[in-house]
């Protein structure tokens, strides 16, 4: 009940180069990212500082929570994402027509998947080529297989950095 309407210069957002969506908060200079299951309880919040550092509610629940970026209603697919920065940078590459859901971890996907099947679901996958076993691909091909959706993979060349679609953004453009 304290915290305000989160900033768009907030130095996360900054950095990671993304619009403030909607539904964002900040407190104590903390961005607050609400995580809701999929009957829209509240389950935990996400706080996000400058740095980049992220932790959760004691003894909140993130497995099977997420955060919606709502779309404008163009089209019935529903986007995932693992992380925040990734969601936004996708949500605004869709210019905000569709509906993502951040995730918060590789590792959730599969379930908050799960619990919104239904619907055409694509996951976008963080490209982890560099830690074995590709976390971020092998989870959403989990994902997308339980629910009859399909991935999209963050692609770079062989000598380009970068994991995931807010690095895609940041280094080629929304349009990429």
């Amino acid at each position: 009940s304290k915290a305000v309407t989160a900033v768009s210069n907030h130095p996360y957002l900054v950095r990671k180069s993304v619009a403030m969506p909607p539904g964002l908060k900040m407190k104590d200079g903390k961005l607050l990212v609400p995580a809701y299951d999929a009957e829209g309880e509240l389950r935990t919040i996400q706080f996000i500082d400058g740095e980049g550092n992220k932790r959760f509610l004691k003894d909140g629940q993130v497995q099977g929570a997420s955060f919606t970026l709502k779309g404008g209603g163009k089209t019935d697919a529903l986007y995932l994402s693992a992380g925040l920065a990734t969601g936004i940078s996708v949500w605004q590459a869709l210019d905000g027509q569709a509906e993502v859901r951040v995730c918060f971890s590789a590792a959730n996907l599969v379930q908050v998947a799960s619990s919104l099947r239904g619907r055409p679901i694509i996951v976008c996958a963080d490209n982890d080529r560099f830690t074995p076993g590709n976390p971020g691909l092998t989870k959403a091909l989990e994902a997308a297989k339980a629910v009859g959706g399909r991935v999209a993979l963050a692609t770079f060349g062989d000598n380009q950095p970068g994991t995931d679609f807010n690095d895609v953004h940041q280094a080629s453009g929304l349009d990429e």
